[in-house]
This record gives structure tokens, sequence and C-alpha cells, in this order.
């Protein structure tokens, strides 16, 4: 369960990469949201193409989009006529072209001063858009949210990759724990584990919303790290998705004592983990889980049995 970014900017940063597709990223779980950033300088001043593929679930399957730039003249000739942007898929190693359309293209240099192209993924669909300081074209794609599989590049020719960024949102698969168990895997010796009843909030409501009077209960990680999982038990508003016995959040332990760094499953099981926390007061009687950048806390108090 990850809602990530991998950042890996700098890794790719002025990497020489021959003709062929290159894998950057491979992605094992449904996406919520997804930016993925490629920027790239071309190595020959011939006709030349280059773009992104996704959904790679093997050398011979995959989708992409592809940007084909003319053969330039002389050094000081500035490129100044339209690109192609080619959508296209490939099933079984035979590729089939979706779409081809041209875009004008004044004032851009692709061979030195590099050309960006970036996939974003949302609820709503997907787009990929290109361009150099500004974007020069945007179309809409198809992208399999439920199954990423692997991004990459592909070139016809050499170049240079000067950036390289993905950022993610993993739509994490739901752990379920039977709530007959969760009272044997408490130990009420440890003021950490019980059961819990949504108590009071102080929340923004432009910022955040509860999704009801939640009813959880923590219990020691199983899965051999350290730290506790929150689950659902009730309390949801109608209508909600959630079922007793998800895992709702997880507790990681910090250097301070009765705080954890928190993991929180949203309504549609997006993974929020931007500076969560999550504190146990010295009673044990309050459960603190908080929100900073939503400006948002929720208390819970314990209960000593499940109701």
């Amino acid at each position: 369960m990850m809602a990530v970014a991998a950042l890996h900017a700098a890794a790719w940063q002025s990497t020489p990469m021959a003709a062929g597709i290159h894998v950057t990223d491979s992605i094992g779980g449904a996406v919520a949201s997804l930016d993925y950033t490629v920027r790239a300088a071309l190595g020959s001043r011939g006709e030349a193409s280059w773009g992104i593929v996704w959904s790679r679930t093997s050398p011979d399957d995959y989708r992409g989009l592809s940007v084909t730039f003319a053969a330039q003249g002389d050094a000081d000739e500035v490129y100044d006529r339209s690109i192609t942007v080619t959508q296209y898929t490939v099933s079984g190693g035979s590729r089939r072209v979706i779409s081809t359309a041209d875009y004008p293209a004044r004032d851009i240099e692709p061979r030195y001063d590099g050309f960006s192209i970036k996939l974003q993924v949302r609820p709503t669909g997907a787009i990929v858009c290109g361009g150099t300081a500004m974007p020069l074209f945007e179309e809409v794609v198809d992208f399999a949210a439920d199954a990423p599989a692997a991004l990459g590049i592909a070139s016809t020719s050499a170049l240079t990759l000067l950036q390289c960024d993905l950022q993610c949102d993993t739509l994490s698969r739901r752990r379920y724990i039977d709530p007959a168990t969760i009272s044997d895997r408490i130990d009420v010796a440890d003021r950490h584990q019980g059961f819990w009843a949504y108590f009071d909030r102080d929340t923004d409501p432009t910022l955040a919303s509860i999704g009801g009077s939640y009813e959880l209960a923590t219990v020691p990680r199983d899965d051999g790290e350290p730290g506790y999982f929150i689950i659902y038990l009730g309390g949801a508003r109608p209508g909600s998705q959630w079922r007793p016995g998800e895992v709702k959040g997880i507790l990681t332990p910090t250097i301070f004592s009765h705080h954890y760094d928190l993991l929180w499953l949203d309504e549609q099981g997006r993974t929020m983990t931007r500076e969560q926390s999550a504190t146990f007061d010295a009673s044990g009687a309050l459960l603190t889980l908080s929100f900073p950048l939503y400006k948002a806390t929720v208390r819970f108090s314990r209960r000593h049995a499940a109701q």
C-alpha cells in the first residue's frame, strides 16, 4: 500500500540513450492519479521520432505516443515547421496506428534545448501533452489505470535524456482482518492497542471532510513490520465502500513516545501519507489523527470492548 512519488530526475540527468525502448518505471498496482514527465534532446539533425510508452506488459504489448521532427538544415536554422504526433498500440508485436496529427512548431530547438512530453492521468481520464516552454499539443489517450504496468521511452535515434519524473498515487488493495479475531489480537497491557470511537474533530470543511463517525481498532501489524494496523469496524456514512475488518491506516513508530507516522486510506482507497501523524495521550484514553496539510485533526476515545 503506497502513494508514491518516485521522483528520480537526478538519476536520469543528461543520460545518453540509444535508439529503442527504455523502460524507466514499473507500477504494480492500480493508480488514482499519475504524472509522468520526460524531457530529451535529439542527437541527430535528420528526421527523428521519440515519445513515451505505457501499459507495457511485455516487449510486444504496450501503448505509445511519438513525436516526429523533420530533418533540420544548418546549425543556425531555427526549427519552424510542424511536428507530427502519432498514437499507436503494439499487440503481439504488431503495431497499429490509432491517430496521427500535425501541430505547428515555431521557434523550438528539439536537438539542443530539449523537448518535453507529459502523461497525466486523473480519475476523469488521461492526456499526453508536449512542447518546450509552452505546450504545443495535447491529446486524449487510453490508459488502463487499473493495470498501468511499465512506463518508458521509445526513440528511433540516439538522444540525451534530460529529465524523467514519475509521481503517482496508487489505489491500495484493502487488507482484511476478520473482526471476530480482533479481540484476541489485542494486548490489553499495551495502551496503543484497543477499540476506539469517534470523539470530536477540528477541521476546515473547505479542505477536508470526515467520512463518518468511525469506530476503529488498533492491533499489532502481522506483516513483520513494527507498528499497528488501524482497522475499520463501522460508523461510515451510508453508501461507503468500507466494510468491517478492512485496514484503514497504518501506524509506524517514530523516535518520539506515543507518536506515529500515519498512512491513511481515504474513501476511494487512495493512500494519504504527506505529513500525517497519530498520537496517543499518556493515559491511552485518546487517539489523535492529524492531517496538517488539510488543517484537520480527528480524535477517538478508547472503548474497553467491541460494542
